[in-house]
């Protein structure tokens, strides 16, 4: 059964992979609240977009997702979040690099508690594992690790 309000600000590519496996509706919304609730405590000083706290959120959410609906679809649903034509290339590369880490995160054991995942997360960040973007002047935004 599919609630209404489940798809609102989904991509397409999100929608049809939520309409063709139902049972993964409830766990994807809770993994991604939760993932976003870590990151706001984490990070209360930062936007989460494109930051420390965005690339940390990638990270947790999609080792989340792996090791509640499996490694597969995971990166199915990570790839489709990624998957829509005004997403910029290069965001787009990196969030799905720092969800690419998540996911290996998550894959390694199904009974991982939350606080190890966030741990493990914030470990690979403080590793310069993940990737972000901080201002430049004149230049945009220039990607770097940590």
């Amino acid at each position: 059964m599919i609630i209404k309000g489940y798809f609102t600000g989904l991509t397409p590519a999100e929608k049809v992979y939520l309409i063709s496996h139902p049972q993964y509706i409830s766990i994807i919304r809770e993994n991604t609240n939760k993932s976003f609730n870590i990151s706001r405590k984490k990070f209360p000083n930062l936007r989460r977009h494109n930051d420390r706290g965005d690339a940390f959120r990638h990270c947790y959410w999609a080792a989340l997702l792996a090791r509640d609906i499996g490694y597969h679809n995971a990166k199915k649903f990570t790839t489709a979040h990624e998957n829509y034509s005004l997403n910029p290339s290069k965001e787009r590369a990196m969030d799905l690099y720092n969800n690419n880490i998540g996911l290996e995160v998550g894959r390694k054991k199904k009974d991982i508690s939350d606080v190890i995942l966030i741990q493990k997360c914030l470990n690979s960040l403080n590793l310069g594992e993940l990737k972000f973007k901080l201002p430049s002047k004149g230049e945009g935004y220039k990607m770097f690790s940590n």
